[in-house]
Parts: structure tokens; sequence; C-alpha cells
């Protein structure tokens, strides 16, 4: 009797959606999760390679920023699915870097030292 207590609340945790029909229920997965398309930097030596696939075609602003917080490049992209770019720090002076992207209201930062 243990064993299936145990289960049963193994299975309660399980995120379900629940319809009632009648007297019995029928469950089944959500058929919306939730999730963001984060964007992906990949930096080879001083280069930054930034790819990001905008499903909602939102506006996209760019920023790189230096560590006194001056904006050294911004771009703002609107109405593009893919939106590919590259960043060159080859010829940067010595320091920390930070390219922002800011999307549907959220911000993400890529942190690059350049020595």
């Amino acid at each position: 009797m243990r064993k299936i207590r145990n289960f049963g609340a193994t299975v309660a945790c399980i995120a379900l959606t629940s319809l009632t029909l009648g007297n019995s229920a029928v469950y089944a997965a959500d058929p919306d999760p939730v999730s963001k398309e984060r964007p992906y930097l990949r930096t080879e030596g001083e280069r930054v390679f930034l790819n990001f696939l905008n499903r909602d075609m939102d506006q996209v602003k760019l920023r790189v920023v230096d560590a006194t917080g001056r904006i050294l490049y911004t771009e703002v992209i609107k109405d593009e699915l893919i939106i590919e770019k590259s960043f060159n720090f080859e010829n940067a002076f010595e320091g920390t870097y930070r390219i922002v992207i800011i999307s549907s209201g959220e911000k993400f930062v890529k942190k690059i030292r350049i020595s």
C-alpha cells in the first residue's frame, strides 16, 4: 500500500492539464509550454557571433558597451525572423565589453574580456 501512495504523490507532482467529462477526468500534457528563445552567442578568438530566432518578430535592440558604460555600438532591428551578427574585437583596447540584447522586455548580456 505504501508504494501505491508514493506513486500517486509522484503522479500528482507532474504538471498536467485536466478536463472533466461526466464522472471521469482526462489528463493531457500542456499543449502550449512557455518557452522563450534565447540568443546564441559564440566566441572564436576575439570575435563574437550572435544568432537569434525572433519568432514574435519583435523589435530587438543590440548594444556593445565598454567597462565605463559608454555605448560603442547600437542597432535596432525590426521585423526580422532570424538575426545574425558578428562583432570583431580584434582591434579593441584591453578591457571588458558587454554585448547587450534586449527583446520583448528581456535583457541578455554577454561579457567579453580583451587582454
